[in-house]
């Protein structure tokens, strides 16, 4: 099973705890957040959208997910010719 880390601050990304992050990335697995309104999920999505080949998102925001949609396939034009992005 994964390993799950708790944050004591009112922003989940912060420099005090980007290194979490930057650990994760280096291995292979899957990164769930869970917090509650304004504390940086959509800002910490942005900073990790580029460290990643695969991305599932899931929000029932509609507008969320749209400006999230187009903002991968800015980041990440080698995945638009590809058909990975639905």
């Amino acid at each position: 099973m994964g390993k799950c880390v708790k944050f004591n601050l009112k922003y989940i990304y912060t420099d005090e705890n980007k290194h979490i992050f930057d650990d994760f990335i280096k291995k292979e697995g899957v990164i769930a957040l869970s917090s509650p309104y304004g504390t940086g999920k959509t800002y910490t999505f942005k900073n990790l959208i580029p460290n990643f080949e695969k991305i599932l998102f899931i929000t029932y925001r509609q507008s969320l997910a749209q400006s999230l949609y187009c903002l991968v396939q800015q980041e990440t034009p080698r995945m638009n010719s590809s058909n990975n992005i639905y």
